[in-house]
This record gives C-alpha cells, structure tokens and sequence, in this order.
C-alpha cells in the first residue's frame, strides 16, 4: 500500500511573515528617524556655540581694551546686543596697588610707590540666545592717574 502525500508548494509569505517583516522595518526606519535628528539637532547646537565663542571673544576684547573714564576700583555692569546675541557683563575690582618703581641706588627705596594706580578686576560676561547661554571669567588690568598730581612725591 502507498500512500501519497501531497505538499502543497508554499506560494507566498504568510500573514505572521509579513507582520514581522513590518514590525522590523518600521522599527528601522524610526531608529534612522531618531537618529538623523538627533545629528541635526547637534549640528545647530554646535553652530550655535560657535557663533557664542566668536561673539564672545569679540566682546572680552571690546572690554579688555577699553579703557574705562570711570573710577576704576568700583564695580561695572554694561550690556548690550551683539550679532544677535544678548549680553551682559561685570567687572568687579580684585586687586589694586601702585605700579612698580625699582631704585637702583638704594634698594630699600624700591617698590609699588609709582605715579599710576594699577587695578586689577575680575570679569564675568554673559551671552544668551534662543535659550543657550554661555558665561565666560577672565581679568583686566586697568590704569589710572592719581587724581591730585601734586600728591605724587
């Protein structure tokens, strides 16, 4: 006795098959998704704090050489806008004493007993936009007369 068996010829996926399939292939293309955005969006941020740290540097340079009319050993605030960047900075004096005068005939004579008042300040500057924000410390020495000549000795 023979007995025939007949196997049908598989003609396609079948249901489970393709919902796999789908399932995998979504997910690969939400992970591409995430992924490219999530390189977009550092991208901009990098710009971004490129543009700070050039403005930045331009506004430092603004302030370490600008010479100040003011009393120099008193506190300082300013502000402005820059290349579309708010800022705001604050000089606080941190040290001050006159310059150095060195006497060669009699070294005991020597020392900060100059003609200009030296100060040194301690600088914050702070840089905002569009809800990124940078501050920056650094120092500047600023120069300044006696305000009676006849003082000096």
């Amino acid at each position: 006795m023979r007995v025939r068996l007949y196997c049908r010829a598989k003609e396609g996926f079948s249901l489970v098959e393709i919902l796999i399939g789908v399932v995998v292939l979504s997910i690969a293309i939400m992970t591409l998704a995430a992924a490219l955005r999530q390189a977009f969006q550092w991208q901009f941020r990098q710009g971004m704090y490129e543009e700070i740290l050039i403005t930045g540097s331009s506004i430092i340079n603004e302030i370490v050489s600008d010479q100040i009319e003011k009393d120099v050993e008193q506190s300082q605030t300013e502000g402005g806008t820059l290349n579309g960047f708010s800022y705001t900075w604050t000089c606080n004096p941190f040290l001050a004493d006159n310059n150095y005068e060195f006497s060669q005939d009699n070294p005991l004579n020597s020392g900060n007993t100059g003609f200009f008042r030296v100060v040194l300040q301690h600088c914050t500057l702070n840089i905002s936009k569009n809800r990124m924000s940078r501050e920056f410390e650094f120092y500047r020495t600023q120069y300044c007369c006696p305000i009676n000549v006849n003082d000096v000795p």
